[in-house]
């Protein structure tokens, strides 16, 4: 049966039956088969703007020390972005590596704003593989429930890293099942432990890999974005309005808010997590290195 992409709704009952879609999918896996590693956020300051998940993911990224995870890759970060959008994360990265790096960022248009400095390509997220050069990480933010065929995208990824014998780290950061009640609309799925259980039984089983899921987020965020962000969004949408995502605009109370859900929710927790960073590494790295 071919799966309801929430990014293109066609009519009333087709919106309708995504949730129960999402809700069957999240139930299909292996619990406990993915190596949780909890960690905590709380000594970075926290950003202005943007939905508790983005800026816990954000937060998740600064968390990483980056020349530990240089020295576990033996050589120059060289990154890969599936899904890059305006590409502002390779200014991210270059920032915290605190060097010039090499970034290419991967997506089914280029964006206007895409900066000139970083290698743009323009192809499918199934294709990822073929674009690989030097990379040894690769990463994406939001990215993996937008591909109908995101095991395929990991398995050939996984596949071509590999052969290369050479060190290699992934990191996916996806939302959890908790989002489906957040984002509503979005994307083909959300990612239950049991979905990441299964992803990573396949990975290992076919590859020398390791595979680590890290929660983000827990009850306080997930409370503050759906009574200050999707609430008001239905309700924008039943009135026919144009929705302000607050939450993106400084110092407004739903942005205070955010803020605060993100300070108490920055120690993760697997009880109730908006989002996931899924890590997916070779077995000579030791991601307790940089995380």
């Amino acid at each position: 049966m071919k799966l309801i992409n929430g990014d293109r709704i066609n009519g009333f009952w087709e919106r309708m039956a995504y949730f129960p879609q999402c809700i069957l999918a999240s139930l299909k896996g292996i619990k406990k088969k993915a190596v949780i590693k909890q960690i905590s956020l709380s000594k970075f300051k926290i950003e202005e703007t943007g939905s508790p998940a983005r800026r816990l993911s954000n937060m998740l990224w600064r968390t990483v020390d980056w020349t530990a995870l240089s020295n576990q890759l033996c050589d120059t970060v060289s990154i890969f972005d599936i899904g890059c959008g305006k590409g502002h994360y390779g200014f991210l990265f270059k920032e915290l590596l605190n060097k010039n790096i090499n970034y290419s960022g991967l997506d089914i248009y280029k964006n206007e704003k895409f900066p000139d400095e970083f290698n743009h390509i323009i192809d499918r997220a199934e294709n990822a593989h073929n674009h690989l050069k030097n990379h040894n990480l690769i990463v994406s933010q939001s990215a993996l429930e937008h591909i109908e065929g995101d095991m395929d995208v990991l398995t050939n990824i996984t596949q071509v890293l590999c052969d290369r014998g050479k060190p290699f780290v992934q990191i996916h950061l996806v939302p959890a099942s908790a989002s489906l009640y957040l984002y509503l609309w979005h994307g083909f799925r959300q990612y239950s432990e049991k979905n990441l259980g299964l992803i990573s039984e396949r990975l290992t089983s076919s590859y020398e890999v390791k595979v680590t899921i890290i929660p983000l987020g827990g009850w306080r965020s997930f409370i503050t974005h759906f009574t200050q962000i999707t609430l008001p969004y239905l309700y924008s949408m039943i009135l026919g309005k144009e929705f302000i995502n607050l939450s993106d605009v400084a110092e407004t109370k739903t942005s205070k808010k955010c803020r605060s859900s993100v300070f108490s929710d920055s120690i993760s927790s697997s009880r109730l997590p908006t989002f996931w960073g899924l890590v997916i590494s070779s077995e000579d790295v030791d991601i307790n290195a940089f995380l």
